[in-house]
């Protein structure tokens, strides 16, 4: 896993390396309520014009929310917001299907080959996520 998109994308049991579309941004429930673009933007001098938008979100065209069924995130309130990002860094929005299946296999200490386990001193190389 190398980042929190792809444990909340993960609904199975079964090995998916890489769930992630390309040109897609995703976003989940705590995203939006921080604002995506006022912390970008706060670290700027507040500023956010047309040629930063490109230059940070300039190859993504999707912004996806994504479902865990945790939250309700069609809440009138967290989708006006959204939207309202999705408009001003001129992206589509959209949700796809996620979960918190591999979350809680985490905490569970389920760890099925969807985890790399490695003994306590061992030196993990890019190899060892690949047979």
């Amino acid at each position: 896993m190398d980042d929190c998109v792809y444990l909340l994308l993960q609904r199975g049991d079964a090995y998916a390396p890489n769930l992630k579309e390309m040109e897609h941004l995703y976003l989940y429930e705590k995203h939006v309520s921080e604002s995506l673009l006022s912390r970008i933007s706060e670290d700027i001098d507040g500023k956010l014009d047309d040629e930063l938008i490109e230059m940070c979100f300039g190859n993504y065209h999707h912004l996806d929310i994504i479902d865990t069924g945790y939250n309700d995130c069609y809440v009138e309130e967290y989708v006006a917001v959204a939207q309202e990002e999705a408009d001003r860094i001129h992206m589509a929005l959209d949700y796809v299907e996620g979960g918190i299946h591999l979350l809680e296999k985490l905490v569970a200490g389920e760890w099925n080959e969807q985890f790399l386990v490695a003994e306590k001193g061992h030196l993990i190389k890019h190899g060892d996520f690949f047979e």
